[in-house]
């Protein structure tokens, strides 16, 4: 009869459980590489040293509290400045045509725009001429002209529409040009014209707000008395448009075979607008959803309300659309996209809310207290919050 040792036990005690781990811990590290070893070691090192600074850090900050508050305000509005300062309103921009700018008797133009009303679908640009458009000794009389149908007067006409040839829109006086730039006459008109351009949006309309896009064609040619053609060309821009973009487009716009100047222009919504209207309809949307949320766990799960919360919905209906009213250049009527998408979902949700939640009170005893369902769901959930 064999007798079973205590070294010999065929089951694990905890203490030689631990004994076998603890060789296996050591046979592991044993034949690990010497890489790994250090790859380890370096890891340890940096936790141990990320908690340290970590506690040195908050420490820290716990000790100078106030330094530490005013340096996180001041930088939270120097960066939303600086954010608002990238996104802000350029000028309008455009590009010299040099290739056909060579004489020295060239038209240079500069234009200033001066608004864009996307309702009356125009914009108005005003047009002065360089001074050093004439050389004194080399000077003649020319006529500036630009297509007549692309402008807009703000009345009827009384001649009908052609196609003809315009009629010159400026003339400038060679004479008296002399006169007023190098001998200091000043009773003469400045060389300085406004005018009113249509623009189309033939893609996306204000319905498209604030994606709504414009364009606007231009065609410029100057001629002498005798119909000798004079280079003409847009040099300089300035001016803003409050709330859009107006650029010309250097693809569209080319010279004609005779002289005459094509300027194709696109209008857009500034950046900082297309922003501003979004973030409007996502905080919209973000109120109407916590709503909603509250309306199903009270009305579906049973969790206790005030009446104070009633009031909420009925403030934000009445915020909601002056929201909308502050998006700038939005379309005055309701029926744009952002209208449709934001607006009248959120308003409709919203009403639906607050009847169910007022129904809450007309038909449940006791509406502050939680009823059972919601006790049962907090028991076996545990707290949501």
């Amino acid at each position: 009869m064999s007798f079973i040792q205590p070294g010999d036990s065929p089951y694990d005690t905890p203490e030689l459980t631990a004994n076998n781990d603890g060789n296996r811990h050591f046979d592991r590290m044993a034949h690990a590489s010497p890489t790994m070893l250090e790859l380890r070691k370096t890891l340890s090192r940096m936790r141990s040293w990320t908690r340290k600074l970590s506690k040195l850090s908050w420490t820290f900050l716990e000790r100078h509290w106030i330094t530490t508050s005013i340096v996180v305000m001041v930088s939270i509005v120097a960066i939303s400045m600086a954010i608002g300062w990238s996104l802000r309103l350029r000028f309008f921009k455009a590009e010299t045509f040099p290739p056909f700018i060579n004489s020295t008797n060239d038209i240079l133009l500069s234009a200033n725009l001066i608004s864009i009303d996307p309702v009356g679908q125009t914009m108005m640009i005003d047009w002065a001429i360089y001074d050093d458009v004439q050389q004194e000794g080399d000077c003649q009389d020319v006529n500036i002209y630009i297509d007549q149908n692309q402008l807009r007067t703000g009345s009827i006409s009384s001649s009908p529409f052609d196609n003809e040839k315009p009629s010159p829109i400026f003339f400038v006086n060679c004479t008296d040009y002399l006169l007023q730039t190098y001998g200091g006459d000043f009773r003469f008109n400045s060389l300085e014209f406004r005018t009113q351009i249509a623009i189309s949006n033939l893609w996306r309309t204000a319905q498209d707000y604030p994606f709504d896009k414009y364009y606007a064609q231009i065609t410029l040619f100057a001629q002498t008395p005798e119909n000798v053609t004079v280079p003409i060309g847009i040099d300089e821009t300035t001016g803003i448009a409050v709330g859009y973009n107006a650029k010309f487009d250097t693809i569209d716009s080319s010279y004609g075979p005779h002289g005459e100047l094509v300027a194709s222009l696109t209008i857009t919504r500034g950046q900082v607008i297309r922003i501003y209207a979004i973030l409007i309809v996502l905080s919209i949307w973000l109120v109407t959803l916590t709503f909603v949320a509250t309306c199903v766990i009270t009305v579906a799960f049973g969790k206790g309300i005030k009446p104070d919360i009633l009031v909420v919905p009925v403030g934000a209906l009445f915020a909601f659309t002056q929201l909308r009213s502050t998006m700038p250049g939005a379309p005055s009527g309701f029926g744009a996209d952002i209208d449709f998408m934001g607006i009248l979902p959120c308003l409709a949700l919203m009403t639906l809310a607050s009847v169910f939640m007022s129904a809450v009170f007309l038909f449940r005893r006791n509406p502050e207290d939680d009823t059972d369902r919601w006790k049962k769901l907090v028991s076996s959930h545990g707290p949501l919050v």
